[in-house]
């Protein structure tokens, strides 16, 4: 009974998440800004992925909402010019499903996975990216930890 449950916590917190990654020709880089477009995505969540990923990496991470008065490009390049990164991963997400729209408002239709995030990672020194993921999830927010394993399962990361 004990596995049972284990088994049905596991499903529940994992099984509701699609992840699919493509992987192209991996620079050899240590030094990764990581920027996170994302509505709920604040200060504390950007620090989760500063101690996750594996301790050869330097990481730098900056949040950036929609309603954010500074702008995405100032603070990218402010960070760039602090960390010295050598590659960007950028995750964005987007609310999927239909609108729809009522006098108050507008609101989406109830679905099992309605937010998609894209990440994408891109080298510095030629601005074109070498591995993209989209992830379907339940969450906007969705656990760094998955997205290192991800990324150390793509080939991307290495110990």
């Amino acid at each position: 009974m004990k596995k049972l449950c284990i088994y049905l916590s596991l499903f529940l917190v994992f099984g509701c998440v699609s992840i699919r990654s493509n992987v192209g020709s991996v620079p050899k880089f240590s030094k990764i800004l990581i920027i996170l477009k994302m509505d709920k995505a604040d200060d504390e969540y950007a620090s989760r992925y500063l101690q996750i990923f594996p301790k050869k990496y330097e990481i730098c991470a900056i949040s950036h909402d929609t309603i954010s008065l500074v702008s995405l490009k100032d603070k990218t390049d402010k960070s760039l010019s602090q960390c010295r990164s050598e590659v960007i991963l950028t995750v964005s997400t987007e609310k999927v499903g239909f609108q729809l729209a009522n006098v108050y408002g507008e609101y989406y239709s109830p679905q099992s996975m309605p937010y998609t995030l894209f990440l994408e990672m891109k080298s510095l020194a030629d601005n074109k990216p070498f591995w993209k993921a989209q992830i379907k999830s339940n969450s906007e927010t969705f656990d760094p930890v998955r997205v290192v394993s991800q990324l150390k399962i793509d080939g991307v990361l290495t110990e």
